[in-house]
């Protein structure tokens, strides 16, 4: 085993009931968030996704959510896009606005609007925002942490070994690797800043 992966397996092991529980829940109650969205604002649910993840860099994830709902509601309104705020950097702003103006609704689409093969974080969330089932894993600050790697950000060949070992993990264990990226996730952060996940349902990304 690489030391990522033994890292991994360790915090995989680490994870209490509450983690994992709230690991399995996570993508699939986002993944209907989306949908009730996409569906309340006459938007395609690829569409949604891509919103959503487009405006999560540097973001938490509950600010996320209000300022994806606020501009797919403006949008449904006809009002104008330029008027909502936004936290995440400018480019993504307009990503943001491409995708709702675009009207795309297949996910091949939607993923050559959110990014290059260099967003590899956001593609992945945006394909399991859709889909927790994609196969696809995330790979944030805080699982680059969790991996024991320095910095915050992955390079493509961290990002692949970090994803690799997620899968192995979620075969073994006969989880979806989406829910083993997200048990650990809960769990680092929650050792990371301090505070207990037990009980809350707002958790940022």
């Amino acid at each position: 085993m690489t030391r990522v992966q033994e890292t991994l397996a360790m915090r995989w092991n680490e994870c209490e009931d509450i983690h994992r529980q709230g690991g399995r829940a996570w993508y699939p109650q986002t993944a209907e968030w989306v949908r009730t969205l996409a569906a309340q604002c006459n938007l395609w649910r690829a569409q949604v996704a891509g919103i959503a993840s487009v405006l999560s860099p540097s973001v938490e994830w509950s600010v996320t959510q209000l300022e994806t709902e606020w501009l797919c509601r403006v949008w449904a309104a006809g009002g104008n896009l330029g008027k909502v705020t936004l936290t995440t950097y400018r480019p993504q702003h307009r990503k943001a606005h491409r995708l709702l103006q675009s009207g795309v609704r297949r996910m091949k689409d939607v993923l050559e609007m959110v990014g290059t093969e260099r967003a590899l974080k956001t593609r992945a969330f945006c394909q399991v925002l859709f889909d927790p089932g994609a196969g696809v894993v995330v790979v944030d600050r805080w699982m680059v942490r969790a991996a024991g790697l320095p910095g915050d950000k992955a390079n493509k060949g961290q990002y692949r070994e970090v994803e690799a070992a997620i899968r192995n993990l979620a075969e073994a264990s006969g989880e979806l690797p989406s829910a083993v990226q997200a048990t650990i996730w809960l769990y680092v952060k929650e050792v990371g800043e301090g505070r207990t996940t037990r009980g809350q349902q707002d958790l940022p990304f």
